[in-house]
């Protein structure tokens, strides 16, 4: 019976092939391992970093949404806090925080006016499940109310049209909600240039005034100052068309001097803007004017002054409301000025509205103009538009 003889040195040898494959094996395994860590981490890191920006994205969307509803009247108070979800991607929480800078103090009128907004936008996006928060990014800004689209101007064309003089400017309006235009006329009439308006047309539709005609004999004003020849007038368009327009002034004689001042608003009521309205003309040489302006609530007063060239005038004066100058001028026959005040708060204003300025002739005229308070309408009278005066982002981080 033959026996198997095994060599010790080869079965050493085989012991050792087994190590060593067993050794690569270990090797490639901990490397497949490491590798698949590493490229978890890759991804992680990816997402999370989707996860931020869509946090921004968020934010930002809210920022978007907080300058439309200040625009569209929401008030600067916590009443007009929200939060909304967007199903499967976050949400975001806007807080109004009232009229302070971002180190707590009141916003210097020299960069904010007199009427904005503090608000905090926090956008949270969700993880994979589409419901837990996994980050958040907050940014603040200063909103304020008004976009400005107002102006005036001496210098404006004429053109002569059988036989009568027209003046003529244009006019852009934004899509908006609710608007109003407002023009003031102020002109100086000679011995022998007796500058009746005849009538006011932007594009081919009337404008309106809310003031009678005076007696044929003298100008259509509703305040002109007989001695010197001094008046102003105070028109508006509900719901002018979007786009450039031009605005024609007709008068049956050329005035010795004419300026205007325009604004458009937003937020107005389109049934029956003008909530009062009023003049006076001085019978002699004065160097003060004014008059007692009752605003409702969320409302705003335009006025004009028309009076014989001589210094600056001093005006007006408008309780603590954001003012806005549409024409001032103090040279010979354009002499006038042009403001617009408020919006009031929600109870309304009242207090003295005028101007002093070196002894001269003068007449004047305000009108005050009510907010729609229809639904969806504002309730509060505003130029078109809101805008960001400065942002920061509040540190923030993951959930």
């Amino acid at each position: 019976m033959n026996q198997s003889i095994t060599n010790p040195s080869a079965r050493q040898r085989g012991v050792a092939s087994l190590g060593i494959v067993a050794l690569l094996f270990m090797i490639v395994f901990i490397s497949l391992l490491r590798n698949q860590e590493l490229t978890g981490s890759v991804v992680r890191d990816a997402l999370s970093s989707d996860q931020r920006v869509q946090s921004l994205y968020l934010a930002e969307s809210g920022l978007e949404r907080a300058a439309q509803r200040y625009a569209a009247g929401a008030a600067c108070t916590s009443t007009s806090n929200e939060t909304l979800t967007m199903p499967g991607v976050g949400s975001f929480g806007l807080n109004y925080l009232g009229a302070s800078d971002f180190d707590g103090t009141a916003c210097p009128a020299a960069t904010c006016g007199n009427t904005y907004c503090r608000v905090q936008s926090t956008g949270k996006s969700f993880a994979a499940d589409g419901q837990t928060t996994v980050d958040a990014r907050t940014l603040e800004v200063l909103l304020v109310q008004k976009a400005l689209n107002a102006s005036g101007t001496k210098a404006l064309t004429a053109v002569t049209v059988n036989g009568n003089p027209h003046y003529t400017i244009t006019n852009t309006v934004s899509a908006s909600e609710k608007p109003l235009y407002v023009l003031t006329v102020f002109w100086t009439i000679a011995a022998n240039r007796p500058a009746k308006i005849l009538n006011v047309k932007y594009g081919s539709s009337l404008m309106s005034t809310p003031f009678t005609t005076a007696p044929s004999t003298a100008p259509a004003a509703p305040a002109i100052n007989t001695n010197d020849a001094y008046a102003v007038q105070i028109y508006y368009l509900v719901n002018p068309p979007v786009g450039t327009s031009t605005v024609d002034i007709t008068f049956d004689a050329s005035p010795a001097g004419i300026a205007v001042g325009n604004v458009n608003l937003n937020g107005v009521d389109q049934s029956n803007p003008i909530a009062s309205f009023d003049s006076i003309a001085s019978a002699t040489a004065v160097s003060a004017i004014s008059h007692n302006v009752t605003l409702p609530s969320n409302g705003v007063v335009i006025d004009a002054l028309s009076r014989n060239n001589g210094g600056a005038a001093t005006g007006p004066s408008c309780s603590t409301l954001s003012t806005t100058n549409l024409y001032s001028s103090n040279a010979n026959n354009v002499a006038g000025e042009s403001w617009f005040c408020g919006p009031a708060g929600a109870s309304g204003a009242s207090f003295n509205m005028g101007y002093t300025f070196t002894q001269k002739a003068a007449a004047y005229a305000l009108i005050t103009v009510r907010p729609d308070s229809t639904s969806g309408g504002g309730s509060r009278v505003r130029f078109p538009g809101a805008g960001v005066v400065k942002w920061h982002e509040v540190a923030t981080g993951p959930q």
